[in-house]
């Protein structure tokens, strides 16, 4: 692993409950995945793999809370927001 996956990977819990707090809206993981990338400007790549096990873990933690949202002619998707421990 390089340095690069490591710093990415330490940092990625405070850099969700940053971009969520700032938004002041929930996101879905997909969106909180692109989101991270544009604010690093493509220096760091989220993958789905790395940031829907790290948003499960931080519900378990206290940090976040999720929602079913359901919107008309879409599919219904969890939306993540920070809890009052998490900000």
């Amino acid at each position: 692993m390089d340095k690069q996956d490591q710093m990415r990977k330490g940092t990625t819990t405070l850099a969700i409950l940053k971009l969520l707090v700032d938004a002041g809206e929930p996101m879905h993981g997909y969106q909180i995945a692109r989101a991270l990338e544009s604010r690093s400007h493509g220096s760091f790549q989220f993958k789905e793999g790395l940031i829907y096990p790290r948003l499960h873990q931080m519900e378990h933690e206290g940090l976040l809370q999720s929602e079913w949202e359901e919107q008309p002619g879409s599919r219904r998707r969890k939306v993540y927001q920070p809890t009052a421990e998490g900000k």
